[in-house]
Formats: C-alpha cells, structure tokens, sequence
C-alpha cells in the first residue's frame, strides 16, 4: 500500500504514467506538459503521475481498451531527481478537504477565479501532490458548482471525494513546468496487452 507523501523527498525514486501505446513515442522524445489544452485537470495543466503501479496500469489498461490507435496500453516509469525538485515550488495536499476541493474547482471551472483563489492556471506551483477528484462525471459536477446547485462546499466534497481511488494508496504527482519535468528521466515501458477481455505486461 502507497503510503501519504508530505513532502519531496518522500516521493519514490520511480514513478509511474499510465497512456496508451501509441503516446510512448512522444513522451520518449519529450514530455509535453500541453497534450491536451482544451482537458482541465484536477492541478491544472501538467504531466500525471504516481507512485502507485497498479494505478498506473489500470489507467492504461483503460486507455489502450479505448483507443483508436492500439488494444494495448503502457506503463512508463520515470527516474525522480528529487535533490533538484527540492529546489522549486511545490504543493501537497494530505487530505480530502476544502482547500483540496476549492483547488480543485479553481483549476476545473471556466471561470478564472479571482487573485486570492489558490489555484495553478499561471503554473506557480512546478509540482502537486494530493488526492484524485474522481466522482461520477467531474465535468457535470463542476458545472453544477458553478451554477449554484450546491448549497455547500462539503456537499461538492462528498460528490467528488475519492470512491474508485482511495487516498492515499492511489494519488497523482502533477509536474507543470519545463524544469519540472526536467527532474524526470524515463526508465522503462511495460506494454499492457488490454486484448481478449484481460490483461497482461509484455514485456
């Protein structure tokens, strides 16, 4: 079992990113903090990760079974360089709470929120830790957040709060900046055959 992480350097020397074959290439060539521009993640824009491999490897398994390109999904596991990431801005979230929450909602909404709301669009924060938001469609729960249909934060909070990903066994590790993502080196890849209703590694 993952344990809670507090702090850099109890972060793994390996980490895990689970996608779909045909994305390995790329992430091979470099990591692109801006695959998907138009996706609001949980901590904003950013490259995922975690420290658990089974995690991983269901959401690769999740993405290989539904893409076009390929039946298989990867696990590519990356070196951390953590004496370097002690270097910059970094944010961890230990618990489901309403800071957790608030982010979250700052990060997702369509509509910016203001100077004193913590989020990260502007990337000040170069790595998040903390709990995945993984409630029945986030988008629509977002949306009904911002047009009033919950009467509390802590009513979002039991609608979002983490069912399918238990924290802190399963979490993410976002990078967000360019030096970041530089404290990664990639180590590995685990083909994930997602073909005939299983699984297996292939390599």
């Amino acid at each position: 079992m993952t344990k809670l992480i507090s702090n850099i350097f109890e972060i793994p020397d390996i980490i895990y990113h689970g996608t779909d074959i045909s994305s390995v290439p790329s992430i091979e060539r470099e990591i692109n903090l801006h695959h998907n521009p138009r996706r609001r993640p949980d901590f904003s824009t950013g490259f995922y990760t975690t420290a658990n491999y089974k995690q991983a490897k269901d959401w690769a398994e999740f993405k290989g079974a539904f893409s076009d390109n390929s039946i298989c999904g990867s696990v590519v596991s990356f070196q951390v360089d953590r004496e370097k990431l002690n270097t910059l801005n970094s944010l961890f979230f230990l618990e489901v709470d309403e800071h957790w929450a608030r982010f979250i909602l700052a990060n997702r909404s369509k509509k910016f929120p203001n100077e004193e709301t913590l989020h990260n669009r502007d990337a000040k924060f170069d790595l998040v830790y903390g709990p995945l938001a993984d409630g029945n469609k986030i988008s629509n729960l977002i949306r009904n957040y911002e047009k009033g249909y919950y009467k509390s934060i802590e009513a979002f909070i039991e609608d979002v709060k983490c069912v399918k990903y238990p924290f802190p066994k399963d979490h993410q590790i976002s990078f967000h900046t360019e030096i970041a993502k530089s404290c990664l080196t990639m180590r590995g890849v685990d083909i994930i055959d997602t073909a005939n209703d299983g699984s297996r590694i292939v390599n």
